[in-house]
């Protein structure tokens, strides 16, 4: 059973305080951040490519948003190798073999081994649910390229707010030296 500290964060025994440094004290800097890269992802997609692509601009900013400059790029670039291969493979598959469960199925094997051959575990994971998505449209090569575009906004916005609003630590200049935080919030 679980059992709450007689003491946390330097409180009195039973107090609710946490270590929370956001502009409210029981939510975080990353929460607030995240919810605002939603938000500005889901509205610019929605205003330059239509309502359907704003959720997949809403997960990619969700993803950019990390602790750390390195978790951040690291995941970008992920989530960008893995839509576009994932939509290029989608496209092929649909031309040449068309939409079929028995062939969706041989492409997710064919995309898990090509992953695990490759080292690019991560990268298969999300490829292979972008090529289910795509290859399932009519018009797979429209709805690959506003799919793409959608996650690009969401990426964009996610990690232009990561950066500008309470900058992640281990966010360093070309030099290495650290780069001090944004003036209004915590480090």
């Amino acid at each position: 059973m679980w059992r709450r500290p007689a003491r946390l964060e330097g409180g009195p025994a039973g107090a609710h305080r946490c270590k929370a440094s956001g502009p409210v004290p029981w939510v975080g800097a990353r929460t607030v951040k995240t919810a605002l890269a939603v938000t500005a992802a889901m509205w610019i997609t929605h205003e330059l490519i239509g309502e359907d692509y704003s959720p997949f601009a809403g997960i990619a900013a969700v993803v950019a948003v990390q602790p750390t400059w390195q978790d951040s790029r690291q995941v970008t670039w992920v989530q960008i190798a893995a839509s576009v291969l994932g939509a290029a493979w989608g496209i092929g598959a649909a031309a040449l073999i068309g939409y079929h469960p028995l062939w969706v199925g041989v492409n997710v094997l064919l995309i898990f081994a090509l992953g695990r051959a490759l080292g690019l575990e991560k990268v298969a994971a999300l490829s292979v649910t972008v090529t289910l998505l795509t290859m399932g449209q009519p018009d797979t090569a429209d709805y690959a390229l506003h799919r793409l575009a959608g996650t690009a906004l969401g990426i964009g916005a996610g990690t232009l707010i990561n950066v500008m609003l309470w900058r992640p630590s281990g966010f360093h200049t070309a030099e290495g030296d650290p780069v001090p935080p944004a003036r209004g919030g915590p480090g």
